[in-house]
């Protein structure tokens, strides 16, 4: 069940002028009205918890406050700009190990080249660069997760 007035009489309970300030029109419906009397009841109560807590409240001051602010937000700013660098870091690194993969393949390579060219066998390394590719590509998974929690560890 509802009351078309009951905002209002709401309004006047919580604004405090319930109900000496409010209208007579608005007092007489609410004197009427079941739903306004219980309204009524309910928001006196709520109205005074909410009167008691204001009192009660420790407010801290204005600077206290805005120290605080300025506190987190230099804190978050420079979360955000460790977050940037370790990512930066991170895409450096992975760069760095698939230039270092490529040139140990360039090297087998050239020493495949060279052994094939002058038919001259090493004796104890034979290249084969598939071999050596796949050694790369498992130096990458291996060293690419170390490196980063090298780059992300805080000591």
């Amino acid at each position: 069940m509802n009351c078309e007035r009951e905002f209002d009489v709401l309004d006047a309970v919580m604004s405090g002028r319930w109900p000496d300030v409010c209208e007579d029109e608005l007092r007489t419906h609410a004197q009427q009205c079941a739903v306004c009397v219980d309204l009524i009841d309910v928001a006196h109560v709520v109205r005074s918890e909410h009167l008691a807590d204001m009192h009660e409240a420790n407010v801290p001051p204005s600077g206290v406050v805005w120290w605080k602010a300025q506190r987190r937000a230099r804190h978050e700013a420079v979360a955000a700009a460790q977050r940037a660098i370790t990512a930066v870091q991170t895409g450096t690194m992975a760069v760095a190990v698939i230039i270092g993969i490529a040139i140990i393949g360039g090297a087998g390579a050239l020493v495949a080249r060279f052994t094939n060219v002058f038919d001259f066998e090493l004796v104890f390394f034979k290249p084969n660069v598939d071999v050596m590719i796949l050694a790369g590509l498992l130096s990458i998974l291996v060293l690419t997760p170390i490196a980063v929690w090298l780059m992300v560890h805080e000591d």
